[in-house]
């Protein structure tokens, strides 16, 4: 997955099987604009979904 967000922001990625309990997976500190998410886990679950969540 690509994401793209503000440069001097940190971001909280998170997964849900249900779209009503997230759980954070990982975290992103000071990008350059960019990143990729690699959900290691994915292939566990039937179904997954993600949102990123700005911090500062």
């Amino acid at each position: 997955m690509l994401f793209q967000g503000d440069p001097q922001s940190n971001y909280e990625i998170q997964a849900s099987t249900n779209l009503v309990e997230w759980f954070p997976i990982g975290t992103v500190v000071r990008t350059n604009g960019r990143f990729r998410i690699v959900d290691t886990n994915a292939a566990i679950f039937n179904l997954r979904f993600y949102r990123v969540i700005q911090t500062q």
